[in-house]
């Protein structure tokens, strides 16, 4: 391949990151579950979920309209929203976000529903190659298609959440 190399990519990376830091500045706080204290009921449910220190990330958010439902107890806003973080800032903080998360953006918390990595450097991901055994191998032996292309983003999927079912103290 040509294009698409590690320092391809790095380039783009750092455009991408100075743009998003520099530029968009939309900042959250970003909460992982804390499993080892974290108490489960006998259904295997949280009943009292415990979160690390909130990690501060920048990051493209999708807000959605906000949608109101009426119950027994008076009117409820309800709001999903996209959080989409750079793949690669998360591996530097170690994180990898997943459903019961929580992002804090606008004095507001946000549960993570799902998560979606879908978005590829060239469309190519690095750790999937169909391997029919008709191609020859390199010249050495060594498959290099791994060096080209690289997982860009991972988006996460929310829902506005009340900060009485969350259990998060702040401490200032």
């Amino acid at each position: 391949m040509i294009f698409g190399s590690e320092r391809d990519s790095k380039i783009l990376l750092h455009i991408g990151r100075e743009l998003l830091q520099d530029i968009v500045e939309q900042e959250v706080l970003f909460y992982k579950v804390d499993l080892e204290n974290t108490r489960e009921n006998i259904y295997g449910e949280a009943v009292d979920r415990g979160y690390w220190s909130p990690l501060r990330l920048t990051c493209l958010i999708k807000r959605g309209d906000p949608t109101w439902s009426y119950q027994d107890y008076g009117p409820d806003l309800n709001r999903n929203s996209s959080f989409a973080f750079y793949k690669q800032d998360l591996v530097n903080f170690g994180v990898k976000p997943e459903s019961g998360d929580i992002i804090e953006w606008h004095k507001n918390y946000y549960l993570i529903d799902n998560t979606i990595e879908n978005q590829y450097f060239l469309g190519k991901d690095p750790w999937y190659r169909l391997d029919d055994g008709s191609q020859a191998p390199m010249n050495d032996g060594v498959d290099k298609t791994d060096k080209f292309g690289w997982s860009v983003s991972i988006i996460c999927n929310t829902h506005l959440t009340r900060v009485s079912n969350l259990q998060i103290t702040k401490q200032w």
